[in-house]
């Protein structure tokens, strides 16, 4: 397996400006790699951090635009093997190039619990190991506040609750103070967040499945809940509905969900079998890739700095291609 670090045209991914091979090829990673949010303009960093999950703990290097910058580093976490520790999205790569990265786990005595690692641009590590009250989280998202102080963030935690019921709650790091957001009877689908020097969306995506107040059938519907965070504060913002049924769209064929830009909320990517849908708040789009055979494994959404959200896809003769589903702006 090859390692590419690859950095493209900001108006369309699949101009490649430039392309390196990272020479990680005994990388033995169990997730794959991301690279750190910067609450910074991405140009005034010539390195960026990216990190993965090991299973001797969190592994990281950072990258530059002709190749690694350095040599690659395993950090042991602190956290038991069972559940096996899953990563807090996104890490944070602050202004001063200092990787924030957090785990989400077990301590050894079994009790929920986040470990927080720092890794500075010289390769110091720091540690520190913080409890986590209540059930273990079934999704977790930071939101990192301007400052970037060392853990500075707040967490949105997703918890199963008594009697079917789905909780989101928030926990404000280092303090631990708590706020319940919202709690209903659902089944979740997925938890994203965007975020850009210490203001964020956050957008809980679940599943309710209800009765049909005049046939008496079910009926189901995707409920987007959507709350915004402002250098710690959170409030709650206007959601939406999508509408489930057999033959329109159905939860089984949710393949991606990706953040817009400028926080005008969440893409949906589904995968029908005559081809791909794309759904936002306020469109939805039918993708025709140019072959029957293409974007059936590597199809994913991509938007740009600028606007634009692309279907990128790859072809066995051609590689990766990108159509544009809303034009980026200019």
């Amino acid at each position: 397996m090859r390692w590419l670090y690859q950095i493209a045209k900001a108006h369309d991914p699949s101009v490649i400006e430039t392309a390196a091979d990272l020479d990680m090829g005994r990388v033995a990673a169990l997730s794959p790699a991301r690279l750190a949010q910067l609450n910074d303009i991405a140009a005034m960093h010539w390195e960026r951090f990216a990190c993965w999950r090991e299973a001797a703990g969190m592994g990281w290097v950072k990258v530059n635009p002709y190749g690694r910058s350095g040599p690659i580093g395993v950090v042991p976490i602190g956290l038991a093997e069972q559940p096996p520790p899953r990563a807090v999205e996104p890490a944070l790569q602050s202004r001063a190039d200092v990787l924030h990265a957090l785990r989400l786990g077990a301590d050894p005595s079994g009790q929920p619990a986040l470990a927080w690692i720092e890794v500075q641009r010289q390769g110091t590590i720091q540690q520190r190991l913080l409890p986590l009250p209540g059930r273990m989280p079934l999704a977790a998202v930071a939101a990192w506040n301007r400052s970037e102080d060392p853990v500075s963030a707040t967490l949105f935690l997703v918890e199963s609750g008594d009697r079917g019921m789905l909780r989101l709650r928030s926990t404000a790091l280092p303090s631990g103070e708590q706020k319940l957001l919202l709690e209903s009877k659902a089944e979740l689908i997925g938890l994203e967040i965007d975020q850009w020097m210490g203001f964020a969306w956050v957008h809980l995506v679940t599943r309710v499945q209800e009765k049909d107040p005049v046939s008496d059938e079910p009926v189901e519907r995707l409920e987007i809940a959507r709350w915004n965070f402002d250098e710690g504060a959170v409030a709650e913002d206007r959601g939406w509905t999508v509408a489930l049924a057999p033959g329109a769209l159905a939860a089984s064929e949710l393949r991606q969900m990706v953040p817009l830009p400028a926080g005008r909320g969440l893409a949906l990517l589904f995968h029908k079998p005559d081809g791909w849908v794309v759904v936002t708040p306020d469109d939805r789009v039918q993708v025709s890739p140019p072959s029957p055979g293409a974007a059936s494994q590597q199809a994913q959404l991509v938007t740009s700095p600028v606007g634009g959200v692309f279907f990128v896809f790859h072809e066995p003769e051609r590689g990766f291609s990108a159509l544009p589903v809303f034009e980026p702006q200019r």
